[in-house]
């Protein structure tokens, strides 16, 4: 009965953000408890899921919702928000689970994200980041992916079965295909990140499609032992990110003493 009210529920969810009707997302989100709007996440694509979550008016109940997500769309929320947001949710939660959510991010993020942490805190979250993943309370949990609604059965059914690892072996192995997989998989995602460094669309544009060609180009350099495909993918877009950035920077500031000159 709860999983077919929370179905129904991300149904109109999805067909008021299609329709642009914020409004009324927002007054739904107010009557919800966090762990049906989690449960409603979860059944987003990416993009609707993204938009939504940043509706969410309060950090309390953001935190309240990210604790709740499973480690893969935990990740993928934290990775596009801004770090400072991402520390004032962290900020709400306890403990034991920031402790989690930082152990799920990547190491760089982690880190950045703990330098802004009291030092009782780190502290504290650094001790329960040390149990071992076998010990209780370390739960599996399942992968959400956004299918493209284009795609037909037999090619969604593939999409799904592969991971993020297995495109990008395909991809070193020159299969395009596995590209465009890729592609239609994290598009949205990564445009958020680069958009929010560069904070210009038609540049995030330039700078998302450099970032499938290098994934192109450097599938091969990707070691699934050295972590996840789909951290290795965010580090490529937020280092194209930040070099367009220094670039832009650069040329403005020649423009202007050209200008001055």
């Amino acid at each position: 009965m709860i999983e077919e009210r929370t179905k129904k529920l991300a149904v109109t969810v999805s067909k008021l953000y299609r329709r642009g009707a914020e409004r009324n997302i927002k007054k739904i989100i107010a009557k919800s408890h966090g762990a049906d709007i989690a449960a409603v996440l979860e059944a987003l694509d990416a993009d609707e899921r993204l938009s939504i979550f940043q509706m969410v008016p309060t950090l309390e109940l953001k935190a309240d919702i990210l604790s709740r997500l499973n480690e893969t769309l935990q990740e993928e929320i934290s990775v596009v928000l801004n770090p400072q947001e991402v520390q004032e949710i962290l900020g709400q939660m306890p403990s034991d689970d920031a402790a989690d959510l930082l152990g799920h991010l990547p190491e760089d993020l982690s880190k950045q994200l703990m330098k802004g942490m009291s030092t009782e805190d780190v502290q504290e979250v650094e001790e329960l980041m040390g149990y071992p993943d076998d010990s209780a309370g370390a739960l599996m949990s399942p992968q959400v992916l956004s299918v493209d609604q284009t795609l037909t059965v037999a090619e969604a059914i593939l999409f799904i079965q592969q991971t993020d690892e297995d495109l990008l072996r395909a991809i070193a192995a020159g299969d395009e295909e596995s590209l465009a997989f890729l592609y239609d998989r994290y598009k949205t995602i990564l445009f958020s990140v680069i958009f929010r460094i560069l904070n210009n669309r038609a540049e995030a544009e330039d700078v998302l499609q450099e970032t499938f060609l290098q994934i192109w180009q450097k599938a091969r350099n990707f070691d699934e032992n050295r972590g996840r495909g789909f951290t290795w993918i965010v580090t490529l877009a937020r280092s194209r990110a930040i070099d367009r950035l220094r670039s832009v920077v650069s040329q403005n500031r020649i423009a202007e003493q050209s200008a001055v000159e």
